[in-house]
């Protein structure tokens, strides 16, 4: 099973040692996942990190990044359940979640719990009467709060899963409303910071109101290369390989980046009002 891994990350272009960290990921899973599934997966998933070259905080007001995504990221196995239940478990930490699509998100929701309930909550609501009932065993090397996007690829994730699930994008609204892998990624924006997306209305987010620049780096770029993207709508402007020669190194502080409480509102204010400056122009 890990051969046909790496040989899966290697046809789509990743280097052979990346091919092999992104399998033996999948391997991890497939040996601890029983604590999470009961049963052999159905469906598996990658979703990775990225980073921001230029263009930090822009996509708010429609402007222009220069993004990359990374090798590493958070692997995905899931299998369906019938009782409605989404159940997620990190192998990792042993944090086992179970949320219900069909009910709101009481407040005391947080970390995990919050993510999971906000993306099939949000699916639920979009999509009458879909069938999202799942167990997902996740195992991720993406160090969290670290200015890799470990959030939104778990929502990215999360999101994938599900749609597999329910078979979403078989659906005639799935087609109308998210055509391409950049109106994905747009809306899955949306289901992050709760705002509506264009015939697909908002539901509770969580908590701040980002952009969709994550998403697209994670959905839309290409391996060995950086991309151009402007948002709102979210457009590709141009794809560029990266040399050969060249490497991105990432240093983490170790100091994970805050999003609760005052630091939230100030955060929220800054995002909301360059969409109303944007808006106004």
């Amino acid at each position: 099973m890990s051969h046909a891994f790496a040989s899966h990350f290697e046809r789509i272009g990743m280097t052979a040692d990346d091919a092999r960290s992104r399998a033996a990921l999948f391997q991890e899973l497939e040996e601890r996942g029983g604590t999470v599934l009961n049963g052999r997966p159905e469906w598996y998933r990658f979703s990775p990190g990225r980073i921001e070259i230029f263009g930090r905080h822009t996509d708010y007001a429609g402007g222009h990044s220069l993004l990359a995504a990374v090798p590493r990221g958070i692997a995905l196995v899931a299998r369906p359940r019938t009782d409605g239940v989404v159940r997620v478990g990190d192998i990792r930490d042993g944090q086992i979640v179970e949320v219900d699509p069909s009910a709101d998100a009481p407040p005391e929701y947080r970390g995990l719990r919050r993510y999971v309930h906000v993306v099939a909550r949000r699916l639920f609501l979009n999509f009458p009467g879909c069938a999202l009932g799942a167990e997902i065993a996740i195992a991720s090397d993406l160090p969290r709060a670290s200015g890799l996007s470990s959030s939104s690829a778990l929502v990215v994730g999360v999101a994938a899963a599900l749609v597999a699930r329910a078979r979403l994008n078989e659906r005639d609204e799935w087609h109308r409303y998210l055509p391409t892998v950049q109106h994905l990624a747009w809306y899955l924006g949306c289901v992050e910071n709760g705002l509506d997306y264009d015939g697909l209305p908002g539901a509770a987010g969580v908590g701040t109101h980002g952009g969709s620049e994550d998403h697209t780096a994670i959905l839309a770029c290409r391996l060995g290369h950086t991309s151009l993207y402007r948002f709102m709508p979210v457009t590709s402007l141009r794809d560029v390989p990266m040399p050969a020669a060249w490497t991105f190194v990432i240093a983490s502080s170790g100091i994970q980046a805050d999003k609760a409480g005052s630091v939230m509102a100030r955060y929220n204010r800054a995002a909301d009002g360059a969409r109303t400056l944007h808006a106004l122009w």
